[in-house]
């Protein structure tokens, strides 16, 4: 719609011009004259179009290319700049830090293993030899018992307060023994020498037992295995070649030599694969 003002001092000539859409070239807009007088004339214009409500479109952006140029040109730069950042203070860490100190490495220890205790009588058990001695056949079992089962070996004998010659010539043999097993082995199963004053009872060996923490006690006295059984939780094996009583216990073990009350309790350790390492583990011995 046209509104059309023609001003001419306080009069005014209003011509209102009615736009019509173009349905064909003869049609023309109407125009209506309220007071005709000359002077200037004022133009306005009424749309009769709705304003839009969506929202005015975003400007034109650059190509895809260009943008993707740009962002990594963006992170080029930033990489760059923290590299000097870092390097920076790097050298400025590296300036004003201590010097580092010195570290000594040592190396892990051996695993500890842990063996188990067996108690040997002495006499009647170990000095069934010539002349008292060990015989050579004991003296390998023991050992490959020792390295097989992890066994370690006390002396567990009964000698009298009085008899101080039997303790020395005890003593003697025992250390006799563990240098036997150190020249032909390398190493010595033999822990130690216990002597008690008295078989059995508070001061026999059952209490030395006890104490040492022996999983088995192999001798040549019946009544000293038969308390071993009754008091303790170790087992006992009685080495003879008589016949026991009838109301022997059935937990004791009985056997004509040491080699086979220690086979009886722990098993033959001589078998095939047992008896190379054991080979083994005496060569390198010998060698060192």
């Amino acid at each position: 719609m046209l509104h059309l003002h023609a001003l001419q001092g306080p009069q005014t000539v209003h011509f209102k011009v009615q736009r019509l859409r173009a349905l064909s070239s003869a049609t023309r807009p109407h125009v209506t004259s309220e007071s005709s007088t000359r002077g200037r004339a004022v133009v306005v214009f009424d749309d009769p179009t709705p304003p839009s409500v969506f929202p005015p479109p975003p400007p034109s952006l650059p190509p895809m290319p260009v943008l993707q140029k740009v962002v990594r040109s963006t992170k080029v730069k930033l990489v760059k700049q923290n590299l000097r950042k870092d390097r920076s203070k790097t050298y400025q860490e590296a300036l004003t830090s201590p010097a580092p100190r010195e570290v000594t490495v040592t190396a892990a220890p051996e695993p500890v293993v842990r063996r188990r205790l067996v108690t040997l009588d002495l006499h009647g058990v170990l000095d069934t030899g010539p002349n008292q001695t060990c015989e050579p056949d004991t003296i390998a079992a023991l050992f490959t018992l020792s390295q097989v089962r992890k066994l370690e070996f006390v002396v567990l004998s009964y000698i009298g307060v009085n008899s101080s010659r039997l303790r020395q010539k005890a003593q003697s043999f025992v250390s006799n023994l563990q240098a036997e097993f150190s020249r032909r082995f390398g190493k010595c199963p033999i822990r130690e020498l216990v002597i008690t004053d008295e078989r059995t009872g508070p001061n026999g060996k059952v209490p030395a037992i006890k104490r040492l923490g022996a999983i088995a006690h192999i001798d040549d006295n019946y009544k000293i295995c038969q308390e071993v059984i009754a008091s303790s939780d170790a087992e006992a094996c009685l080495v003879t070649k008589r016949r026991l009583p009838w109301n022997a216990p059935r937990a004791l073990y009985t056997a004509g030599h040491v080699t086979e009350a220690l086979f009886n309790i722990f098993g033959d350790p001589f078998t095939a694969e047992e008896a190379s390492e054991t080979a083994a583990d005496s060569s390198s011995s010998k060698k060192r």
